[in-house]
């Protein structure tokens, strides 16, 4: 928690200087090292800019995603698969990959950044309590009622999380190999 404190001061920070020539990319780069609800906003006002900043240290080796497949389904992972690609996309969450079966079948596997769920979860608290603070705050007298907007960012942010829930909620899409 203490982390998120002293994080929260460099995106304030950052966030002063955003207009310089270094303040953007310096709000990417903290977003990227929290991976959480920064990282999504960044994603979606500055797309370009984010994805072009997107460097190989973010991502997970495949050795890791290997155990984290393993550990995560109780699974020894060359008794199932054949093939794994390197991250074929990442994203402010997690990463996918290209991934075949022994009997032959493509598939995707779409791995959750470790501790990313505790940063979210952290971040909201977070939300909560900034929500909280903001009705006494000079927000109050523009009537925004802000825990409202906190309540459905968490909503969407624990559906964003769920991946079970996503497989179920989102169309089958296939690869195109």
């Amino acid at each position: 928690m203490i982390k998120n404190f002293i994080n929260s001061f460099r995106f304030i920070h950052a966030l002063k200087v955003r207009d310089s020539d270094n303040g953007l990319d310096e709000l990417i780069a903290l977003a990227s090292e929290e991976r959480g609800i920064l990282y999504k906003l960044l994603q979606q006002l500055y797309p370009e800019q984010v994805s072009s900043k997107k460097s190989q240290k973010q991502l997970l080796s495949n050795r890791k995603v290997i155990f984290l497949i393993e550990k995560e389904l109780q699974i020894n992972f060359d008794e199932h698969f054949s093939y794994l690609s390197n991250s074929i996309f990442a994203a402010s969450i997690g990463q996918l990959h290209k991934a075949q079966l022994k009997n032959g079948d493509l598939v995707a596997i779409k791995i959750q950044y470790p501790e990313v769920r505790q940063t979210i979860l952290n971040q909201i608290r977070m939300l909560k309590l900034a929500a909280l603070s903001s009705k006494l705050s000079p927000i109050a007298k523009w009537n925004i009622e802000a825990s409202n907007h906190v309540s459905q960012i968490e909503k969407r942010l624990h559906e964003e999380l769920d991946y079970l829930y996503k497989k179920d909620h989102i169309s089958q899409r296939h690869f195109v190999v």
